[in-house]
């Protein structure tokens, strides 16, 4: 029987985990794993309270009821980024085993299913958002749904504590996402995820001939100046001379 219970997720990624050797995978999922085991008995959080759904390249722990602390998600995707960088990254020497992750946090009612297996599972739009949400992360930010920031923006410890952006993801959904940019470890990355950084303008280039005729004008200054002092009308002809100096400049820079 389908249970809807209100679920916080918080999705999970290993950054760059399909360039890595097989070998290399397995330790990062074992050590991924590790570290989670001991965020979560830090936290004191049973068994019967989350839902462990492993992604292959990572996880999503689904938070079952969880109302205290109020920020126990936003709290535990810190935690986990802070024992990666601080503990495991620095006592693992092979640099094909150190890692980063990316985290997406969101919350609703979800549905609580049994799988094939018998063992609690979650389905439903907040799971799915979440998972879009972390996607567009970078490795060690945070980003959360428009949801959790509503929850957490009137807090004093989240006052000024997220940045916000807008993202067109899968099928034209649009999403207000926000970013934590004032943590509790500086392990954070608060730079701006590359899906939101901007776009480096396109150089504008000058057409030749463009180009062509302002060298002329340059090179005829004097004759130049002396023309303008004569009638607006007559400088209609020395436009028209320029011109067809600089389209001919153009085209001797074809040949």
């Amino acid at each position: 029987m389908t249970e809807i219970r209100p679920v916080k997720h918080v999705f999970i990624d290993v950054v760059g985990y399909s360039k890595r050797v097989v070998e290399a995978q397995c330790d990062i999922i074992d050590a991924l794993n590790e570290t989670m085991k001991g965020v979560m008995a830090a936290f004191s959080i049973g068994e019967d309270a989350v839902v462990y759904l492993p992604t292959g390249d990572g996880m999503c722990l689904a938070l079952i009821d969880a109302t205290a602390p109020y920020d126990l998600h936003v709290r535990i995707a810190q935690e986990t980024i802070h024992r990666i960088d601080s503990v495991h990254n620095k006592e693992e020497k092979r640099p094909n085993r150190q890692f980063e992750v990316r985290v997406g946090i969101n919350q609703s009612d979800d549905n609580i299913i049994k799988d094939i297996n018998g063992r609690n599972n979650v389905t439903g739009a907040g799971i799915n958002n979440a998972r879009r949400i972390m996607d567009l992360a970078d490795g060690s930010q945070i980003l959360v749904s428009s949801v959790v920031y509503d929850n957490l923006r009137y807090r004093e410890k989240y006052s000024d504590a997220f940045r916000g952006y807008r993202a067109e993801v899968k099928h034209g959904l649009v999403l207000d996402v926000f970013q934590l940019v004032k943590g509790e470890y500086q392990e954070l990355n608060t730079t701006t995820p590359s899906a939101f950084a901007p776009t480096k303008e396109t150089e504008t280039i000058m057409p030749k001939e463009a180009a062509y005729y302002l060298a002329h004008i340059a090179k005829n200054e004097s004759f130049i100046k002396k023309a303008l002092n004569t009638d607006s009308a007559d400088n209609a002809p020395l436009r028209v001379i320029t011109c067809f100096l600089a389209r001919d400049s153009e085209y001797a820079s074809r040949e």
